[in-house]
């Protein structure tokens, strides 16, 4: 994508740039989701003991029922306040390999972000920090169940970052 010497100019400005902090306590814990119309009030609601102070709704998350029913999943954006994710550290060389931005020989972007640097730039240039969170549907012995809610999901990741596009190579699901 990038030619010669901007190729790793880009990933460089990238990995200074990029501020990622994996919420752990909240990875794990079951989410009840009654409608969608509700999705927002019942994850912030089951979360709000591990959420950072001042999180507050980018928008009603377009949960679109047909992810829910072809996937089995919700991936959800949250705002903060402005500049609220910007204190965090930059990412180890072990944070990097895990959400699939650097490459084997440890030097360099994989080929995954080598396709998408510049979006990833891009959107850490508005400095809109985001908490994400992707849940899966928690199957619930009966057959065949019906991918719709309500229904109760787990978290399977849950962050606080400054590029909305991060969980490209690590949550791939389209």
């Amino acid at each position: 994508m990038f030619a010669g010497a901007t190729r790793p100019t880009k990933y460089l400005k990238l990995v200074r740039a990029l501020r990622y902090l994996t919420l752990e306590e909240a990875v794990g814990l079951p989410v009840r989701v009654r409608s969608e119309s509700s999705v927002v009030t019942d994850v912030v609601g089951a979360l709000d003991s591990v959420l950072p102070r001042g999180l507050r709704a980018l928008r009603e998350p377009a949960v679109g029922l047909p992810t829910v029913v072809k996937y089995a999943l919700l991936d959800l954006e949250f705002e903060f306040p402005s500049g609220g994710a910007m204190r965090l550290r930059r990412l180890s060389r072990q944070e990097l390999a895990e959400l699939g931005l650097l490459g084997r020989s440890g030097t360099g972007p994989s080929e995954d972000a080598d396709t998408c640097i510049g979006q990833l730039l891009e959107e850490i240039a508005t400095e809109r920090p985001l908490l994400k969170v992707i849940l899966d549907m928690v199957e619930d012995g009966r057959a065949p169940r019906r991918r719709v809610l309500p229904a109760v999901f787990q978290v399977r990741d849950c962050c606080v970052t400054n590029a909305p596009s991060i969980w490209l190579a690590k949550h791939f699901y389209l």
